[in-house]
């Protein structure tokens, strides 16, 4: 009687060992332990009635050392982590018609700034939020 108890607890243990291993390799496969990706796709852009501006960005650790002169409509992106800082600017050059910036977070619009002349300058900027 004792032999079908042990056999019995034993298949027992088995049983649940693998249950066990089979809920962790289910539990691992699926993700739950992986920590959020804090990678941020930012696109800037501007659009000036001129066809060129002059800007400065920063997104993260990359940004501009100098003003540019680029044409418009000009875009870029950048992937930035959260909690870091994004500007644009952009000077309209030419004194007519309108200049725009935008910057759009993870494909969804984020900031944005729009003037007509006399104002000549824009500026779109933030910190990206911690998902």
């Amino acid at each position: 009687m004792e032999k079908k108890n042990r056999n019995k607890t034993l298949l027992t243990i088995l049983i649940l060992m693998v249950l066990g291993v089979a809920a962790s390799v289910f539990v691992i496969q699926s993700g739950i332990f992986k920590a959020p990706s804090p990678a941020n796709t930012v696109r800037m852009q501007v659009t000036c009635d001129g066809g060129y501006a002059i800007i400065t960005y920063t997104a993260g650790d990359k940004k501009t050392d100098e003003t540019l002169t680029v044409t418009t409509p000009w875009k870029k992106s950048f992937d930035v982590e959260d909690g870091e800082s994004v500007f644009l600017t952009a000077g309209n050059p030419t004194q007519a018609g309108t200049i725009t910036c935008s910057i759009d977070l993870n494909e969804k619009q984020w900031k944005t700034d729009q003037v007509d002349f006399p104002k000549q300058a824009v500026a779109c900027g933030g910190i990206v939020p911690h998902k």
